[in-house]
C-alpha cells in the first residue's frame, strides 16, 4: 500500500478518501466491529479507521461492500478477473469476515466473467 497524496494506491486500484472516509463512518455503527477492536489483531488508525492486522475493516454494510467490490471488479487493473485473483488484490488493503466467500458470490453473478 502505498499512500499517494490524498488516496491509497492499491497496486493500481486507487482508495479514495471519500471511500476511507465512508468505511470509517460506517464502522461506528458496526456492532460486530466495535466488539472485535478489542483483540489484539485489531488497531485503530490515527484517523479512527478499524484496521485488522494493518488491513482496512469492511463493516457489514452491503452497499459499501457492493461499491468496494465493483469498482475492483471493473478497474482497469484487474478488470473482471476471478474471484481468486480479486480476493488477493483486496486483502491487501481490506477485511471482512467471509471476505472470500463474498468475492466468490460477487464474481459468480458476473455476465461478462
Amino acid at each position: 500500500m502505498v499512500d499517494v497524496g490524498n488516496g491509497l494506491i492499491m497496486n493500481k486500484l486507487e482508495i479514495s478518501c471519500d471511500l476511507r472516509d465512508m468505511i470509517v463512518q460506517a464502522q461506528a455503527n458496526d456492532p460486530d466491529l466495535q466488539r472485535r477492536v478489542n483483540n489484539p489483531e485489531f488497531s485503530i488508525a490515527a484517523d479512527g479507521a478499524i484496521l485488522y492486522s494493518g488491513r482496512l475493516c469492511v463493516p457489514n454494510d452491503v452497499e459499501l461492500k457492493r461499491l468496494i467490490l465493483s469498482e475492483a471488479h471493473k478497474s482497469g487493473f484487474s478488470i473482471h478477473s476471478g474471484s481468486t485473483k480479486m480476493y488477493q488484490d483486496l486483502k491487501k488493503n481490506f477485511w471482512w469476515p467471509n471476505m472470500k466467500t463474498e468475492i466468490a458470490e460477487f464474481v459468480a453473478h458476473c455476465i461478462a466473467c
